[in-house]
């Protein structure tokens, strides 16, 4: 059985020149991950369990495959990917570059959280946006 993930319905992500930028609407908070990160991501995002992803940086040691694993338990402690249910089928075997590896990480912006949260059509009062309701 392999565990996989979801990306919740209030997670946004786009990769655009190589960073991924994801944004937790429900939080407010968006990342950068660039790199290494952003192609697990972007494995992720195409449906490769967690576990294949790890297994593929299998000749790069345990002390690679751990610092994978702890970079999906940072996504998964932000709310960016939950758990998905145990299914039991083959997955292809995906393409990593190993020696272009570096230690997979995020930046967390939560400078425009207001921003992010505020809901235009929700969250006004009766002279309308922009005015926020209190």
């Amino acid at each position: 059985m392999t565990r996989h993930i979801t990306i919740p319905k209030y997670v946004s992500h786009e990769t655009i020149d190589g960073e991924t930028i994801v944004i937790n609407l429900d939080k407010g908070h968006y990342f950068s991950l660039q790199n290494t990160a952003s192609d697990l991501w972007n494995h992720l995002v195409d449906g490769k369990s967690p576990e294949t992803v790890v297994n593929a940086f299998e000749t790069r040691g345990n002390v690679v495959m751990e610092e994978v694993r702890q970079f999906f338990v940072e996504l998964e402690n932000e709310g960016l990917i939950t758990p998905g249910e145990n299914v039991e089928f083959l997955e292809d075997n995906i393409n990593v570059d190993p020696d272009n590896y570096c230690k997979p990480s995020f930046q967390k912006f939560t400078d425009m959280e207001d921003l992010l949260l505020l809901d235009p059509i929700h969250d006004t009062d009766e002279s309308g946006w922009p005015h926020q309701s209190h």
